[in-house]
């Protein structure tokens, strides 16, 4: 059989051709093959940053909604009056407003409630970072 394949032009022409068509067919295959995961990763990568940058700005404009409306419920009669009877109301009709905001509260300079959204009992809240930063003078 081995003298038959060596000496048949025709088997040995075909087999070259085949050689010949088939290896730069694979490695082109190989090479588009390559390069499409590249550029799909690329691309995936671009629409993943794009989606946290975006992501980011939302919180971003979401954390200064929410400070410019503390900061606007920090100024009202209601609130700088430390009365418990005319606080509780205003930080209600807060929660209401900015449900996401899941407990409005005020504290004395002790950092007990004064008033809360939820009309939950009074806690102390001086051990707490945030309690200590503003006692401190801090926004």
């Amino acid at each position: 059989m081995r003298q038959k394949i060596r000496s048949s032009f025709r088997l040995r022409f075909t087999l070259t051709i085949v050689l010949v068509i088939l290896v730069p067919v694979l490695l082109t295959l190989a090479y588009l093959t390559y390069r499409g995961s590249q550029t799909i990763q690329t691309s995936a990568q671009e629409v993943l940053a794009n989606q946290a940058g975006s992501l980011a700005q939302s919180v971003t404009a979401y954390d200064q909604a929410s400070l410019l409306a503390l900061d606007n419920m920090s100024r009202q009669p209601s609130i700088t009056s430390m009365d418990p009877a005319l606080q509780e109301p205003a930080l209600i009709s807060m929660a209401e407003v900015y449900s996401t905001m899941y407990l409005i509260l005020t504290t004395d300079l002790e950092g007990t409630n004064v008033a809360r959204s939820d009309g939950g009992e009074p806690l102390n809240y001086a051990d707490r970072a945030w309690f200590q930063a503003a006692a401190a003078g801090e926004d």
